[in-house]
């Protein structure tokens, strides 16, 4: 059975999270560090055929005003080099992700050093968890 993939795109690190292959719920994958697009795209595409991802569901940020600026620019700009994947690329607004990510994992207790760095995958994981209760 094929996964989706959660990407929330970060100037400095993505955060990666897969679905179960029922597609029910969503988990924190990997970061990736965001050093030349060359690496991040290798590294995405090895975790494309490794987990067998049918689609990817990325963050858009999107203004409170509900327009897009220019880092949502940025992030359609990524998500062009993803096409040559040929999967589904579907954005969904990540609002307040990593709020909500980071506010699951001072619940949890998570250490804040580790919180800085695992939020991205966490981040991810609220972004696909969105789509997945939503996309129904």
């Amino acid at each position: 059975m094929n996964r989706y993939m959660g990407i929330d795109y970060g100037e400095k690190r993505i955060g990666i999270s897969i679905s179960d292959p029922l597609k029910i719920i969503a988990s924190d994958y990997s970061v990736i560090k965001n050093e030349t697009l060359d690496q991040v795209i290798e590294e995405i595409h090895k975790i494309i055929e490794d987990q067998k991802i049918e689609r990817i569901i990325i963050g858009l940020p999107i203004n409170m005003n509900n327009s897009e600026g220019f880092q949502s620019k940025i992030v359609r700009e990524f998500a062009l080099n993803l096409k040559k994947f040929e999967k589904k690329i579907i954005f969904v607004d990540e609002r307040e992700s990593s709020k909500k990510a980071e506010q699951v994992m001072k619940e949890l207790k998570i250490d804040k050093k580790k919180i800085r760095y695992t939020s991205d995958a966490k981040a991810a994981s609220v972004i696909l968890q969105d789509y997945l209760d939503y996309s129904i």
